[in-house]
């Protein structure tokens, strides 16, 4: 099955949005929400108000920054992943 989503035009930008249902396995809570695709993304990031709708302790969670394409990634020319070396390359 595929499934297929137009891109949104964000100013001068295109941007991959969809949106999706979040549940709380633990309580079932759910809320739904508009999110961005981010292929180069380790893990799935919410705003924390979608902790508080869903009532997920963010205490018990370990967080990291996450580095975009505006205000990082525009600062190179060149951004490469190798997952086989277990390396990335950032290049100017």
């Amino acid at each position: 099955m595929q499934l297929k989503f137009p891109f949104e035009v964000v100013g001068n930008d295109k941007i991959p949005l969809i949106d999706i249902r979040i549940t709380n396995k633990e309580n079932k809570k759910a809320t739904n929400y508009r999110a961005m695709l981010d292929s180069g993304a380790y893990a799935n990031v919410f705003h924390s108000d979608i902790a508080e709708v869903l009532s997920i302790n963010l205490a018990s969670i370990t967080g990291f920054a996450l580095l975009g394409r505006q205000g990082f990634f525009d600062q190179f020319d060149e951004v490469r992943f190798n997952y086989k070396n277990n390396k990335f390359y950032l290049q100017k």
